[in-house]
């Protein structure tokens, strides 16, 4: 895609427990930025801390 585009080209991913599985694959592309994303978000329905959890 970059080579025929000629556009920047970005892996985003969320921050987990394989983190470093994710970046020794993604290390091996062509990738011009990488963001990895915290993964904190969610809703009360999610969140095991929230007095709303249904279980």
């Amino acid at each position: 895609m970059k080579e025929k585009f000629d556009v920047p080209v970005g892996i985003k991913l969320a921050g987990s427990d394989f983190i470093e599985y994710d970046l020794e694959v993604i290390a091996k592309t062509n990738a011009d930025f990488i963001v990895i994303d915290g993964a904190e978000g969610g809703n009360s329905r999610n969140s095991r801390s929230s007095p709303h959890t249904r279980r």
